[in-house]
C-alpha cells in the first residue's frame, strides 16, 4: 500500500467525523431547542447522522459498497460510543474527581480512535485490532 493511500484513510475519516460531529450537535440543540426528549434527539442523531456517516465513510473514506449488514454493524459500533463516554466521565469525573475540562478532550481523542476502529470493522469488515 502506498503512503498516499495510507494516510487517506485517517484524513478522510477525520473529514467525514468533524462533519458528523457538527450535524449532531445541531440536531441535539435544535431538538432541545423544540422541546424534544435528549432520549429522541440521540436515537436522531444515532439513525440519521449515523447513515450519513456510514454512506460518507463507505463511498470515500474505505471505498466500499454499501450493504444493510455492514450498516447495521456501523450503527451498533457507533451506539457503543454513547456507554463508553458515559462510563468514562462516570470514572474520570465522578470517581476520580477530575475536571470535565480534562476529560472531556482526553475521551475525545480515544473515542476519535475508537470509533474508527468500529468504522474500519463494520465497513472492511476486518478485526479491529489487525493492521490499522
Amino acid at each position: 500500500m502506498v503512503f498516499s493511500e495510507m494516510m487517506r484513510k485517517p484524513s478522510a475519516y477525520l473529514l467525514v467525523g468533524a462533519c458528523c460531529t457538527i450535524l449532531v450537535n445541531i440536531v441535539l440543540i435544535a431538538g432541545d431547542a423544540l422541546g424534544l426528549p435528549y432520549l429522541v434527539s440521540c436515537a436522531v442523531c444515532l439513525f440519521g447522522v449515523g447513515a450519513v456517516g456510514y454512506v460518507s465513510h463507505s463511498r470515500w473514506t474505505f471505498r466500499r459498497p454499501l450493504s444493510w449488514t455492514a450498516y447495521g454493524r456501523f450503527v451498533l459500533g457507533m451506539s457503543s460510543s454513547t456507554s463508553i463516554v458515559v462510563l468514562a466521565l462516570f470514572v474520570g469525573v465522578t470517581l476520580l474527581h477530575y475536571p470535565v475540562s480534562l476529560v472531556s478532550p482526553i475521551i475525545t481523542a480515544l473515542m476519535i480512535v475508537w470509533n474508527f476502529l468500529c468504522a474500519r470493522w463494520a465497513i472492511e469488515r476486518k478485526a479491529i485490532f489487525r493492521r490499522i
